[in-house]
């Protein structure tokens, strides 16, 4: 973990391409049917990711986190829930010394877990990888 830690405090694509570890906390934690597949999502950072199985210690692979922002941020608000065939994020990201929130982020939803829209204006619009 702290391995990580210090990647990220080099470079900001260190920390872009660093997975989260098994045993990383959690903040949130969903394990649903949809779209008529067991999906396991895991909220950790303002990162969404998708585990493996309900396992706590499955291989986790990275779904959904904030734009890029040009300067070092931290995760100031996170939320994953399930409302009816939809999986909501909630993510926001501040910059540091900087007072408010949010940098980047915004409200997320997704029907599989994999696919995601971000609200934008009162419309959902697909997400960019």
């Amino acid at each position: 973990m702290r391995m990580i830690a210090l990647a990220c405090a080099l470079t900001i694509a260190a920390c872009a391409e660093a997975p989260a570890p098994p045993d990383a906390p959690v903040t949130a934690r969903i394990d649903a049917k949809l779209a008529g597949k067991d999906i396991h999502l895991v909220l950790h950072d303002c990162k969404v990711y998708r585990a493996e199985s309900a396992a706590p210690k499955a291989k986790r692979t990275l779904v959904l986190e904030p734009e890029l922002y040009p300067f070092f941020t931290v995760c100031s608000r996170e939320s994953l829930t399930l409302e009816s065939e939809y999986v909501l994020a909630m993510l926001g990201r501040q910059a540091l010394g900087a007072g408010g929130c949010c940098a980047s982020g915004g409200n997320y939803r997704s029907a599989d877990g994999v696919t995601w829209e971000k609200r934008d204006g009162g419309k959902w619009k697909a997400v960019e990888k």
